[in-house]
């Protein structure tokens, strides 16, 4: 395929790649924790599957326990 703009491969891709590094944005841990709640949120089902602990149940096969999005982050740390 002709290149009809006179620019290298090697010029298109770095403008490309110039292109992708102006969408990215810096999100704050507030934000990011924000986002996971509302993912989880959506998709609780799967994820408390996937993040969780399944112990066996006289009820069902299995139970799930899951402590939800706070799995990944730490709110208190205590340093001696």
């Amino acid at each position: 395929m002709a290149n009809h703009n006179n620019k290298t491969d090697s010029e298109s891709e770095s403008e490309d790649e110039g292109e992708n590094e102006q969408e990215m944005k810096f999100i704050n841990p507030i934000e990011v924790k924000d986002h996971i709640v509302q993912v989880w949120e959506r998709e609780n089902e799967i994820l408390d599957i996937v993040f969780g602990n399944i112990f066996p149940s006289k009820e069902k096969n299995f139970e799930v326990r899951s402590t939800g999005p706070e799995i990944f982050f730490i709110e208190n740390l205590i340093v001696r």
